[in-house]
């Protein structure tokens, strides 16, 4: 099955809070998500057919030391999206940086014909080649998705790859030893 995959961030694109203008990189767990944003997105992924996967720091964060979040994270985002909008496989790998997340998710699911990734942060894809970095919406952290960005979401969602071949090529393995 062909899919298309919307890689999404958290903070400074579905979720913006007055303390980041103090610190625009800080986390904090609990979060509280602009249900206008969601719904926009949500809206966005029924018109292409897309499916959202979560590549944000917001997978990182434990309530305890140890613990894993990763269902924390699923009912922040189920709260407002729905879940057939959700991938099976919803969140990328934890294991570096996130254009290597992003790629290592790719490798293990060669049904993926096209992708966006939404993100607020360009340091997460300072060298990142150009099957990441001519994907990527970025949005202000100050304000988040907006109207604006509908068009290079669809853009990159729709146009991106015309022949509907797989990302990677030929199953393509981007492993830990290859990223």
């Amino acid at each position: 099955m062909k899919t298309k995959i919307v890689f999404l961030d958290f903070d400074g694109v579905v979720r913006i809070i007055p303390s980041l203008e103090d610190d625009d990189r800080l986390i904090i767990p609990a979060p509280e998500f602009d249900r206008n944003k969601l719904q926009m997105l949500a809206e966005w992924c029924r018109e292409t057919e897309a499916l959202i996967v979560v590549s944000s720091d917001l997978r990182k964060i434990n309530t305890y030391e140890g613990t894993s979040n990763q269902d924390e994270v699923m009912e922040w985002l189920s709260a407002g999206i729905p879940k057939d909008l959700i991938h099976e496989d919803w969140a990328t790998p934890i294991t570096g940086p996130r254009w290597k997340e992003i790629m290592r998710w790719l490798s293990h699911h060669p049904e993926v014909t096209d992708f966006v990734i939404i993100d607020d942060f360009r340091k997460h894809f300072e060298d990142a080649p150009p099957l990441i970095s001519d994907r990527i919406v970025y949005t202000n952290n100050r304000f988040g998705l907006l109207p604006i960005h509908k068009d290079p979401v669809f853009t990159k969602l729709n146009h991106a790859n015309n022949e509907k071949k797989p990302i990677l090529g030929c199953g393509e393995d981007f492993g830990d030893s290859d990223l």
